[in-house]
C-alpha cells in the first residue's frame, strides 16, 4: 500500500515572484513541486493554504497550519513556509504533534532567494525536505526544519542570518542530520519535547526583552495572562524589572524566564536584586527554550488550561533509530 506525502504551501520567499512592488508570493505549489523526485512507493498530495510573507502570519494562521499537519491523513508532511517566523510555526507544530503521539514525519522548509535570482535555494531545500520526510525513521526526530542541507529540531532551530543561504542554526542542539543525494547522515538526537494537548492559544502573552537600564514601568500588566522575559545571562535582570515581575506574579500572571543569549539556559545562580536565584524565590518558572519558543508554549498551556509548571518540564524523547 502506497504511503502519502502531503506538501502544504503557505507562501514565503520560496513562492515569491518579481513585481513592481518588490518580490511577493505568487508561484503556485503545483509549479514548485513539478520536478520533485517522489519515490514510487509514495503518493503525492499538495495543498495550498495561501500566499503570504510569514511576517504577516497571525497566531490563528500558525495554529491552523499546526493543526492541519496533525489532522492530515498522511505519513509525511512537508510545509513550505516563509523563513521569518518559520521557527515559531514549526515549534508549535511539534508541540501539537508530540501531544498527538503520531508517528508522522514533519518537515518545514523555505528559501532565502526567489527562484528568479542567481543562486536560488528554494528547489534544493524542497528536494532535501522531501528526502528527509520520506525517510522511514524521520518521524523519530519530531517536527524539523531542513535548510541548506542540514536538519534542525523544531525545538532548538532558529533563523540566525537574515541573508545567508545557511539561515538557520540549531542552538545548543546543533544540527540533527545532513541531507545528501543518497540519504541522511544522523549527527545528533533531540532529547526533549514539549507536548501540550488542546487546540487553542491564549493571545494575552507578552514577550519582554530585558535591556540595560530598563525601567520596570515599561512592562505592561493589564489584560495580560502570561509573560515571557528574555533575561540576560542565566536569568538576571535589574532591580526595577525584578520588582515588576513580582507584581506580575502577585497579580496571578504566569511568568516564565528564558535567556536572551540563545544558548546556555537559565538557572538560579545569582542572588541580590534581580539575580536569577532571587527571581526563583519570587515564584517565576525557568526554561531553556528560546524566548520565542517559550512564548508559543506558554500560549498553548494557558489556552488549554494546562499546568504551566508541568508543561515547561517537557518530556524526555529517547527513541533512537531501530
Amino acid at each position: 500500500m502506497a504511503k502519502t506525502l502531503l506538501i502544504i504551501a503557505t507562501g514565503g520567499t520560496i513562492s515569491s515572484v518579481p513585481s513592481a512592488a518588490g518580490f511577493v508570493p505568487g508561484q503556485s505549489v503545483k509549479e514548485l513541486t513539478a520536478a520533485l523526485p517522489i519515490p514510487d512507493e509514495w503518493d503525492l498530495k499538495i495543498e495550498d493554504q495561501g500566499q503570504a510573507l510569514s511576517s504577516n502570519f497571525t497566531l490563528s494562521d500558525m495554529n491552523r497550519v499546526a493543526l492541519r499537519v496533525v489532522e492530515a491523513h498522511a505519513d509525511a508532511v512537508v510545509v513550505l513556509h516563509g523563513t521569518g517566523v518559520m521557527e515559531e510555526t514549526a515549534f508549535l507544530t511539534d508541540v501539537r504533534l508530540a501531544a498527538s503521539g503520531q508517528r508522522k514525519s514533519v518537515v518545514f522548509t523555505g528559501a532565502q532567494r526567489v527562484a528568479s535570482e542567481p543562486g536560488a535555494d528554494g528547489l534544493q531545500n524542497l528536494f532535501d525536505a522531501v528526502r528527509m520526510a520520506v525517510h522511514p525513521q524521520a518521524w523519530r526526530l519530531g517536527a524539523a526544519i531542513v535548510f541548506d542541507g542540514f536538519v534542525f529540531s523544531a525545538m532548538t532551530a532558529g533563523k540566525t542570518d537574515s541573508w545567508s543561504l545557511h539561515a538557520f542554526s540549531g542552538g545548543d542542539g546543533g544540527a540533527l542530520a545532513r541531507v545528501y543525494p543518497h540519504g541522511l547522515r544522523l549527527l545528533n538526537w533531540p532529547a526533549w519535547r514539549y507536548p501540550c494537548s488542546g487546540d487553542k492559544l491564549a493571545p494575552e502573552v507578552e514577550l519582554v526583552w530585558f535591556s540595560a537600564g530598563m525601567d520596570g514601568r515599561s512592562i505592561a500588566l493589564d489584560n495580560v495572562r502570561g509573560m515571557v522575559l528574555a533575561a540576560s545571562g542565566v536569568g538576571n535582570v535589574n532591580a526595577a524589572v525584578a520588582e515588576r515581575l513580582k507584581e506580575a506574579f502577585d497579580r496571578g500572571i504566569s511568568v516564565v524566564v528564558a535567556t536572551r543569549t540563545g544558548a546556555g539556559g537559565v538557572f538560579p545562580w545569582y542572588g541580590g536584586a534581580g539575580g536569577s536565584r532571587t527571581l526563583e524565590m519570587i515564584g517565576v518558572s525557568f526554561t531553556d527554550l528560546h524566548p520565542l519558543k517559550a512564548r508559543i508554549l506558554l500560549m498553548a498551556a494557558l489556552g488549554n488550561d494546562a499546568s504551566v509548571t508541568e508543561t515547561f518540564k517537557g518530556q524526555a524523547w529517547m527513541f533512537p533509530p531501530e
